[in-house]
């Protein structure tokens, strides 16, 4: 019975890291976020921003650009603090994939 729990927590906190992946080609096809990164990011802005990134086949992030939606707000240096993270992200790899694809996604700042 431990072993059944422990088995759906990691199943559920892998669901809940996928959360932030909001839309786009990339979520179309399935492809899962290989690294571990929770979206959040601790510092001295508060507010959220969205990104769109483009993946290549390796499941590397080759292009990061600011998406403005009516609930985010503006800092220069908190997007460039974003796209630096975002670029270290890895998604799953494969030859079968478009050369490249898009995916919308929702980071949040949080005061430290």
């Amino acid at each position: 019975m431990k072993k059944i729990l422990v088995l759906f927590m990691f199943l559920l906190a892998g669901k809940f890291s996928q959360a932030q992946l909001i839309s786009g080609e990339l979520l179309d096809e399935g492809r899962k976020l290989v690294t571990p990164y929770t979206f959040t990011i601790k510092g001295k802005y508060k507010g959220i921003k969205y990104f769109e990134l483009a993946v290549n086949r390796e499941g590397k992030v080759t292009g990061v650009r600011e998406e403005v939606k009516e609930d985010s707000f503006v800092s220069s240096p908190a997007k460039m603090i974003a796209e630096e993270e975002l670029r270290q992200l890895q998604f799953e790899a494969g030859t079968y994939y478009p050369k490249f694809q898009q995916v919308l996604v929702r980071v949040e700042f949080v005061r430290k």
